[in-house]
């Protein structure tokens, strides 16, 4: 077959910084403050470039490492066609779309529940659904072409833009 030929620059200081902040931040008790600087976190060009190259190679990675869960999600795959071709043309690659398979394998690789709203079709099943009621919950908006970030709306705000909560761009 194909070998799997990953690639990826990553600063040694921000994924080391992102592994320290997901430890601290998988805390169900997380307050609004601690919410703030995850957001801040995210917000810089710099960290959010890096961060997303990581994310999308676990996903490759966790995909590749788990192909009998996830080769049945994946359209036309055959001999001349493997998983890990699949990953390196359609998900290693920055600034393209994605689907719900490597949403799947991140939520399973962080073990995080990521709840998946769809805007036009209602609600959506839950992608992962992790044991116990205190863990931290993802909520993301499916588009139709990407994934967005809802984020709930801040204690006390009255702002009638943010009266549902706001989002941020995530894939």
């Amino acid at each position: 077959g194909i070998p799997c030929v990953i690639y990826c620059i990553i600063d040694s200081q921000v994924f080391k910084k992102l592994i320290e902040n997901i430890i601290g931040w998988k805390n169900p008790a997380s307050t609004y403050s601690r919410k703030q600087e995850l957001l801040g976190f995210f917000s810089s060009k710099r960290m959010s470039n890096g961060i997303f190259v990581f994310l999308r190679s676990l996903a490759a990675t966790w995909i590749c490492s788990h192909k009998d869960e996830y080769e049945q999600y994946v359209d036309d795959l055959g001999d001349d066609y493997p998983l890990e071709f699949w990953c390196a043309t359609n998900l290693l690659p920055p600034r393209l779309y994605t689907d719900h398979v490597p949403m799947r394998a991140l939520a399973a690789a962080f073990r995080v529940p990521l709840q998946v709203e769809n805007l036009h079709n209602g609600p959506a099943q839950d992608i992962y659904t992790a044991d116990g009621v205190d863990v931290p919950r993802v909520t993301l908006l499916y588009t139709g072409a990407h994934y967005d970030i809802l984020y709930p709306r801040p204690p006390g705000e009255r702002s009638r833009r943010r009266a549902a909560g706001w989002l941020c761009r995530f894939w």
